[in-house]
């Protein structure tokens, strides 16, 4: 391990860090480049979820960017090209993991895209760039295999412990990208190296993790109201297309759903009509 001092931590005070020495070297390696050339830095931290991605990626962002806070952490694409647009030259941001819905494959969201489409744009802002995601294999090639440069899978040894991480190269990357793609296996290719981390002590815990709920309840509320209009107006364009005589088979084999599904909406919605009725009916008229 090397012991590093980055920039000033959220109390003020100078940030030391410990650094896995194959980490720093690579870490190090990068903003040589970054800093004298004309290029950005796009690198890819996996892993399960609670197994220290954000501590693995703060620990590296603050090592890359002495002035890298809280403010440079996204947690929705609005944030992310916010942050990225605004911010100076070479400095550090993160894609925090919370950013990606568990119920879909982030690399087919619409969201996700418009986040790949603006790193597309940003190129010349030679910024360090660190996506948290809970599967490599979810992304499309076009991010997990070309426009990344690294790929940090971390682990713990057995279950409740964490703090480990395999780092690959952009060729291994790749090679395990097509080999290891069909059944997720991250031992389909060695990785150039392992090592360990340490907790973060860049930014104010407490504040990113309210954050980070804060996201979190926010996305559940969105999610939530989503499905509710999704399923009001499926059962209106059920309805609809009942009432213009098409049969059930016909709706069915349209919408995807069963015929018993289609019946069951159907009848569901005639009693909501015949309980609006009855209620207009019992509500007495004012004198």
């Amino acid at each position: 391990m090397v012991m590093i001092i980055s920039g000033k931590n959220h109390k003020g005070e100078d940030c030391e860090m410990s650094i896995d020495g194959y980490l720093h070297e690579t870490l190090s390696g990068v903003k040589k480049v970054v800093s004298k050339k004309d290029f950005d830095y796009v690198t890819i931290i996996s892993g399960d979820p609670g197994l220290g991605k954000s501590n693995f990626a703060i620990n590296c962002c603050k090592t890359l960017d002495p002035n890298f806070t809280i403010n440079n952490i996204a947690m929705t694409a609005e944030e992310f090209i916010e942050i990225t647009t605004k911010i100076p030259k070479h400095s550090a941001v993160m894609l925090d993991e919370s950013f990606a819905s568990l119920n879909s494959r982030v690399g087919r969201s619409a969201d996700f895209l418009r986040i790949l489409n603006h790193l597309q744009i940003i190129r010349q802002r030679n910024l360090f760039i660190f996506l948290c995601l809970p599967n490599y294999f979810d992304l499309q090639k076009s991010i997990s295999i070309y426009r990344s440069r690294h790929l940090f899978v971390v682990f713990g040894k057995e279950f409740g412990s964490r703090g480990r991480f395999i780092a690959f190269g952009k060729n291994e990357k790749k090679e395990l990208y097509i080999k290891g793609l069909k059944f997720m296996n991250y031992n389909a290719v060695k990785a150039n190296y392992y090592g360990s981390f340490t907790r973060q002590k860049a930014i104010d815990e407490k504040e990113y993790e309210k954050k980070k709920y804060n996201h979190l309840m926010d996305q559940n509320k969105k999610l939530s109201e989503h499905r509710s209009l999704v399923y009001v107006e499926r059962n209106k364009s059920i309805i609809l297309n009942r009432e213009l005589g098409a049969s059930v088979k016909l709706i069915s084999e349209k919408l995807d759903i069963s015929e018993r599904r289609i019946y069951q909406i159907i009848k569901g919605e005639k009693d909501r009509e015949k309980i609006k009725e009855e209620l207009v009916i019992r509500t007495p008229t004012p004198l």
